[in-house]
C-alpha cells in the first residue's frame, strides 16, 4: 500500500509532501523516476512554498502524468480524466486544496501532514485502480 511508505520519505526522511507522493509512486510500482524529477517537483511542497495548492496533490497529480504519459500529455486518454478524479477526490475529502487551511490541524505535531498524506495516498490508489 502506498501508504505504508509516507513515513519513511516524508516524516523520517528528507522529502517534502510533493516529492514524498513521487517517491512512494516509484516504490510501489517500480517507475524509474530520475532524480531531476524529485528537484523539480521539490518547489511544490508547501503549497509551492506560499501555501497555495498543496503539494501532496501535487505530487500525485506528477506521479498520474508518469503513470499514463506515453509520449506528451496531450496524446494520453487516461491523463485528464485521472487528474480530475484525483483532485475532485482531494477536494471531496478535505473540503480545500489549500495548503495553508490544510496543515492547520497538524502544525506543531511531529508527524506533520502524515496523516492527510496518508488518505491523499489511498486516494490515489483508489484512482490508479479505476484507471489501471
Amino acid at each position: 500500500m502506498l501508504k505504508d511508505r509516507i513515513y519513511d520519505h516524508f516524516v523520517d526522511g528528507p522529502s517534502n509532501c510533493a516529492e514524498t507522493m513521487l517517491h512512494i509512486t516509484e516504490d510501489e510500482f517500480g517507475i524509474k523516476i530520475s532524480p531531476d524529477a524529485y528537484k523539480a517537483l521539490g518547489g511544490f511542497g508547501g503549497g509551492m512554498g506560499c501555501g497555495e495548492t498543496c503539494g501532496a496533490l501535487a505530487g500525485s497529480i506528477a506521479a498520474l502524468g508518469l503513470r499514463y504519459i506515453d509520449v506528451d500529455a496531450h496524446s494520453s486518454p487516461l491523463l485528464k480524466p485521472a487528474c480530475s478524479m484525483m483532485t475532485e477526490e482531494f477536494l471531496k475529502e478535505f473540503g480545500s486544496l489549500q495548503c495553508r487551511c490544510l496543515k492547520l490541524p497538524y502544525e506543531g505535531s511531529a508527524r506533520r501532514c502524515g496523516p492527510l498524506l496518508e488518505r491523499t495516498a489511498d486516494i490515489l490508489e483508489q484512482v490508479i485502480a479505476h484507471f489501471g
